[in-house]
């Protein structure tokens, strides 16, 4: 049986299907130091007064590049079975291009090793966000979809004899709008022309990535992606609200998803996208990928606002909404509600989470408790894995659910005031403390249902 027949498998007794990966996923330009890499955007956009809302940068971050068997030994203590980390793109091609540094392929070499000893598959991700500052130009240049073929070509001949799931491209949709139509991430650019260049070029290095992937990995390895759907309501039963939130969800959401499932751009991109589209283009985006991986965190609320390319962009969500410590809405049916459109939009695909989780504060009682109590984020993740087992019953072919994230990190321009992770991290020592979500979810990877 197949894993998309796995998933689709019902438990009477309120279980996963057998092989359901229960793991967590982080990005190494988060968790990495800066030694022995080279720089990226996002060194270049926190050196810049004003960007990072702590004035941090990522020089230290976990240093998880020396200290990683500490935190697999955390995983694997806890019973998760799946890790879906990033290499770090600046330190394989400090220079931007090849050949790739051969420190830093040892360096994620010893790393899937030791996963394997300790019973962790590992899943590993092309890249996440750390651009080299070499790269001219970035996403708004063509040529970043060669240099990205010849990343996964370098980490699929190192690490596919022994990692049968690779994830391709993380989150397009924040690095394209948030980045270069927003200008609140790297490189902190805010126009239409950067915004289409960054989306065409993100989605055609997720295509070169893929059949650079299939040249060189064994049979039976398994290519997925990651997009970060979310359901785009209206901020108010209006025409122009309405207008908006399509507006966005066309930006955030099928921008990404219509080309890699074989179909055309949406309309509004047509004319902007014209310098840009080149014969053969849109063959190689559909990547027809073996797995989707989705990033779910909460749902958003539009309104119009003619300064951003398109015309619309975030709004709050609504007061009666409960929120997470980065105002975020918790709103776990939104996660069933992006499995019900793969489902009857594009052909019901197996589904990986490749990243849920909240941002919480450990207040002063929780930090006298070992482990560190974080009942908000148990209760918010008990949610969503309902939401989750409810989308099985309804025929989502799931196969895996991954927590954002492991150990608190690095989280881009909010530095490091939001905590996700499952063990925080003490700034000033580097010293890991499991909270109790580590072993509860742990609990539940080895039960294989929620406890």
């Amino acid at each position: 049986m197949t894993m998309a027949g796995r998933a689709r498998a019902a438990t009477p007794d309120g279980g996963f299907p057998a092989g359901f990966r229960w793991g967590a996923a982080a990005a190494a330009p988060q968790i990495e130091s800066a030694e022995g890499r080279g720089r990226s955007i996002w060194d270049d956009f926190a050196a810049q007064p004003g960007r990072i809302h702590d004035g941090s940068t990522p020089a230290v971050n976990n240093r998880a590049e020396a200290r990683y068997a500490e935190d697999l030994d955390l995983m694997a203590g806890a019973g998760l079975n799946s890790y879906c980390v990033s290499v770090s793109w600046s330190r394989l091609f400090p220079e931007g291009r090849g050949p790739a540094d051969a420190a830093g392929l040892d360096l994620y070499d010893r790393q899937v090793d030791a996963m394997l000893a300790r019973g962790i598959e590992p899943w590993p991700l092309l890249a996440h966000w750390d651009v080299p500052s070499a790269l001219e130009g970035g996403w708004l240049n063509r040529d970043v979809a060669d240099r990205y073929a010849e990343l996964a070509e370098a980490v699929g001949r190192r690490l596919g004899d022994r990692a049968r799931h690779f994830v391709v491209l993380n989150e397009p949709a924040t690095v394209a709008f948030i980045g270069h139509a927003l200008a609140y991430h790297a490189p902190g650019l805010g126009s239409v022309d950067a915004f289409v260049a960054a989306m065409h070029h993100q989605n055609l290095a997720q295509g070169r990535g893929f059949q650079a992937l299939r040249s060189v990995l064994p049979a039976g390895a398994r290519l997925g992606t990651t997009l970060n759907i979310q359901p785009v309501h209206p901020q108010a039963d209006t025409a122009a609200d309405r207008a908006a939130a399509a507006a966005l969800d066309d930006c955030w959401n099928r921008a990404f998803l219509d080309p890699l499932y074989g179909r055309p751009y949406p309309a509004r991109f047509e004319a902007a996208l014209a310098p840009l589209l080149r014969p053969g283009d849109m063959e190689i985006i559909a990547a027809k990928p073996d797995f989707l991986g989705e990033n779910y965190y909460t749902s958003y609320r539009a309104r119009p606002a003619p300064e951003v390319p398109f015309g619309a962009t975030f709004a709050p969500p609504p007061d009666t909404l409960p929120r997470t410590d980065l105002g975020w809405a918790i709103e776990p049916e939104g996660l069933g509600t992006v499995l019900r459109m793969f489902r009857e939009d594009y052909g019901n695909p197996e589904i990986v989470i490749t990243e849920m989780g909240a941002a919480f504060r450990d207040g002063e009682e929780a930090l006298r408790a070992d482990p560190v109590e974080d009942d908000r984020r148990v209760d918010w993740l008990r949610a969503h894995l309902a939401q989750l087992q409810e989308a099985m019953r309804q025929g989502s072919p799931v196969s895996g659910a991954f927590v954002w994230t492991l150990t608190d990190n690095w989280e881009w321009a909010e530095g490091f005031v939001p905590t996700f992770g499952l063990v925080r991290v003490e700034r000033d020592t580097l010293q890991r403390r499991p909270r109790r979500s580590l072993g509860w979810f742990g609990a539940c990877a080895r039960a294989n249902r929620v406890v």
